[in-house]
């Protein structure tokens, strides 16, 4: 099972947690338990003083593990495993706290309460965009204590000079819309998956001072902007549309906003088509959208919003090596126009004269 129905099972599993702790363990014990990313422990956490340990029972004895994080609550307690690295393991919680002691701060908030706080978020992609600039990413990695967590991710960025299939089949994957899902799957996660480095990020923030640590803020608006997306994909999926919202990072540009849509299929249309929207800000080509229609058998229209006119331009002298490239992956550019000025955000309103070519192909 992949995809958005890994996803959907990934959230309708009771233990799943959208907020909490993230926490750690030596890696020595990962090499005497043979932990691997995706397995599931569970034990009772208990304290020595301030030291918060994690007791399991492995073959037939208990084995006492030393807890690295915050926020910790003695009691029953489970967790996945997130990755196991050349220093130590990342764990995040999959089990309800217990229930705290009276007047006591709770330490997660419920599944439920976090689903819906995260369901009527307004979708916020910018955040998680600002957050991918090469010069934000760049100045978090040159920081010692961030770098291991950032630098999987960061290899995998795309380049604009070298975009292939299966580099954007990557991205897509790393995308970090299906973390929780490969876990419950029990499948390897990517190391450079975006919700990985996150969920590193705000631990190392957390060690750091939490809110008072540089960056806190704009690591914990995208993570939540993540989830949002994670939460909208499952929603449309019940209604039988498909609603993917992501963010592609690059190493030498600006990120990609990318939405791909589906409606429903009903009687008067049992094909719909898949809209793609896309926008970026390049430093070059200044603000683009797009809007792709892929209809039935292959047949493609686009529409192109640029605010440099330079840029719309040459995408109309550029048209027809477009339909040629497009060809060779089964798909009939049937239409393209290109407007130069800004998409509207509300309704599609007809571009003033001399700005729009329209282009039948």
């Amino acid at each position: 099972m992949t995809g958005i129905d890994a996803l959907n099972l990934a959230l309708r599993i009771p233990a799943f947690l959208f907020e909490g702790p993230q926490m750690r363990l030596d890696i020595a014990a990962a090499r005497e338990l043979d932990l691997k990313a995706g397995d599931v422990i569970k034990g009772v956490i208990e304290f020595d003083g301030d030291v918060a340990r994690f007791v399991l029972e492995f073959n037939g004895k208990p084995v006492k593990l030393l807890l690295r994080g915050s926020h910790f609550t003695a009691g029953k307690a489970a967790f996945s495993i997130l990755a196991v690295d050349a220093n130590d393991v990342s764990l995040k919680p999959i089990a309800a706290a217990p229930a705290p002691v009276p007047g006591a701060k709770p330490h997660f908030i419920s599944d439920s309460l976090a689903a819906m706080s995260l369901a009527l978020r307004p979708q916020d992609l910018a955040a998680v965009a600002r957050f991918m600039l090469p010069v934000n990413l760049d100045g978090l990695a040159q920081r010692a204590e961030l770098t291991g967590s950032l630098m999987p991710f960061m290899r995998q960025r795309l380049n604009t000079r070298d975009l292939t299939p299966a580099a954007l089949k990557v991205a897509f994957e790393a995308s970090g819309l299906w973390a929780e899902a490969k876990l419950a799957a029990r499948q390897m996660l990517n190391q450079g998956d975006f919700k990985v480095a996150l969920w590193r990020l705000l631990e190392r923030a957390s060690d750091g001072g939490g809110a008072n640590f540089g960056g806190f803020d704009e690591i914990k608006s995208a993570l939540c902007a993540l989830e949002s997306a994670q939460i909208q994909a499952v929603q449309a999926q019940a209604q039988g549309e498909l609603l993917l919202n992501m963010v592609i990072p690059f190493d030498n540009g600006n990120p990609l906003q990318l939405s791909l849509q589906r409606g429903a299929v009903t009687d008067s249309q049992p094909s719909p088509p898949f809209v793609i929207n896309a926008y970026s800000n390049d430093d070059v080509l200044g603000e683009i959208w797009l809007k792709s229609i892929i209809e039935e058998q292959g047949e493609l229209e686009i529409i192109m919003w640029a605010k440099n006119k330079a840029t719309a331009s040459t995408a109309a002298m550029v048209s027809g090596v477009l339909t040629a490239q497009l060809s060779e992956f089964g798909l009939n550019l049937r239409k393209i126009s290109i407007i130069n000025g800004a998409r509207s955000e509300t309704v599609f309103l007809p571009p003033e004269v001399g700005q729009m070519v329209n282009i039948q192909i």
